[in-house]
């Protein structure tokens, strides 16, 4: 198949990737830039046969090879994005400070240390093939412990971010591990859109949610102690 002859100028803006995309996909496109979002790249085929696609301001400065996955992955409807990953895997410090109020990465605690509990579920669960960051949350006093949302995955930047309640001596090992794993399960499955809707928990990944050694034991003292 004989490659497009379409690049992307030296200094690039929207209209320029509008246009790119356009080139590649056949089709017209109508390009949006997102800000506060938890999605990189989405889009959608119109009634017209037009694509509506959302796209992460966090991608502008990108390299033409992003967009050109990005194009790809618009044409053939296909949800996975390994150079955009690891673009963010790489930038995930400059990614981290632009993003607000996302504070720095910090995994010592005052009893756990993340990177330490990250590298162990990595090699025994994952085979180490998990990228994505970790970091304590910030503290917050704004929730009661049953609202608390005990920890997060920000599929923009790649960071799991772990509430900082879980750092303290009444608060069992395995609950901690089981609260990492379920994290780095999203980052290492991704989120999967169906119908135009974002679905995380699916029921493949409430399999491998079981399968973290102290699962039940540690959902029955989240749900014992309040935290569920």
């Amino acid at each position: 198949m004989r490659a497009l002859a379409v690049t992307l100028p030296l200094l690039y803006g929207p209209e320029d990737i509008r246009r790119y995309l356009e080139i590649i996909t056949g089709r017209t496109v109508h390009l949006t830039l997102i800000e506060d979002s938890p999605s990189i790249v989405s889009w959608r085929e119109t009634p017209e046969g037009d694509f509506r696609v959302r796209l992460h301001r966090i991608l502008l400065g990108a390299d033409e090879v992003i967009f050109s996955e990005v194009a790809e992955g618009i044409r053939k409807d296909r949800k996975r994005f390994p150079l955009i990953r690891e673009f963010i895997r790489r930038n995930r410090a400059d990614l981290l400070r632009s993003d607000r109020g996302a504070g720095k990465i910090c995994t010592k605690g005052s009893v756990y240390e993340l990177d330490k509990i990250y590298e162990d579920i990595n090699g025994q669960y994952f085979g180490n093939l998990v990228t994505a960051g970790i970091t304590w949350g910030r503290n917050s006093k704004k929730r009661g412990v049953r609202q608390r949302t005990l920890g997060c995955y920000d599929e923009r930047i790649g960071i799991i971010r772990i509430n900082p309640c879980l750092d303290r001596k009444k608060i069992p090992l395995y609950v901690i591990e089981n609260v990492v794993y379920h994290e780095m399960l999203h980052a290492y499955l991704g989120i999967q859109t169906v119908d135009g809707r974002r679905r995380m928990h699916t029921p493949g990944f409430k399999r491998m949610e079981r399968r973290f050694r102290d699962y039940e034991k540690a959902r029955k003292w989240e749900k014992d102690h309040g935290y569920r």
